[in-house]
């Protein structure tokens, strides 16, 4: 789905695809080396984001994160953020990485903040023990902290 890259100097051809599910983009000839090759880049890049964040969605679901929740959807793309900037993260999240999401959403770093709590309040009490104690290698019970949740579904998806 949505990987198809389509060269041709019929424009028409476009009109008649335009809204296929298979098809990436629509280059009209001629065209340079260079506008196929950044055609490519980009949907080799969505192609590898849509494929991280899937892995995120499907660590936060193994947790019983609820998506309904707006503070799973703000954690999930806190998690991508940090997996795209890796090395440049300087250890804070509230500085770092919260406001891009709040620019994102049109939101304040305190709402992403204290929505990425509620949903992990919520995770907590649906999730069972065993689960969170074998996800993060717990010997007894313990409520997991935010940022060992976001650094251990990172370290997950980096390792898989």
């Amino acid at each position: 789905m949505n990987s198809i890259l389509i060269i041709s100097a019929e424009t028409e051809l476009f009109f008649k695809i335009s809204n296929s599910p298979y098809i990436f983009s629509y280059i009209p000839k001629p065209c340079k080396l260079e506008e196929i090759q950044k055609n490519i880049d980009l949907l080799v890049q969505t192609k590898t984001n849509n494929y991280i964040l899937n892995k995120i969605n499907d660590e936060l679901t193994s947790l019983h994160y609820n998506f309904s929740y707006s503070g799973t959807r703000y954690l999930a793309e806190t998690i991508f953020e940090l997996y795209k900037q890796q090395e440049e993260f300087k250890d804070n999240l509230e500085r770092d990485i919260y406001p891009i999401i709040a620019r994102r959403h049109n939101k304040t770093v305190n709402t992403i903040h204290g929505n990425i709590k509620h949903a992990t309040k919520y995770m907590y009490l649906d999730c069972q023990e065993s689960i969170i104690n074998q996800y993060f290698n717990y010997t007894y019970y313990t409520k997991p902290k935010l940022k060992e949740i976001i650094f251990t579904i990172l370290n997950k998806i980096q390792n898989n």
